[in-house]
């Protein structure tokens, strides 16, 4: 509906909360972490910092397709970039604390 957060939390629902009335989170997982991923990059294209930071973590667990390192890291730094990683405002720096965490544990595994 042109609000890209309602990707995001979509996205992020079906991953986090499976809900019986609802086809995705409850049905095949393979086809749903292929939803999510798609979801999150929908969301992160126009711009969501949150969108970017859930593309990235999915990106770096292979939620969806193969594990892509490069990507994930494009992606967790830019969620940084749009949270204006040097506001003062809690809420607004969360996608990027989220972002610099899938980082870390990005590069804990290389």
């Amino acid at each position: 509906m042109g609000h890209p957060s309602g990707c995001t939390n979509r996205g992020a629902t079906i991953r986090n909360v499976a809900t019986p009335i609802d086809p995705i989170s409850v049905g095949d997982r393979e086809t749903a972490l292929t939803c999510i991923k798609r979801t999150f990059a929908i969301a992160c294209s126009a711009e969501n910092a949150w969108g970017c930071a859930m593309e990235g973590q999915a990106l770096r667990l292979g939620e969806g397709g193969p594990v892509d390192k490069t990507t994930a890291r494009d992606r967790l730094d830019y969620a940084c970039v749009l949270s204006g990683e040097t506001e003062k405002s809690d809420s607004t720096l969360a996608p990027c604390r989220f972002a610099k965490q899938q980082l870390e544990l990005l590069n804990n595994k290389e």
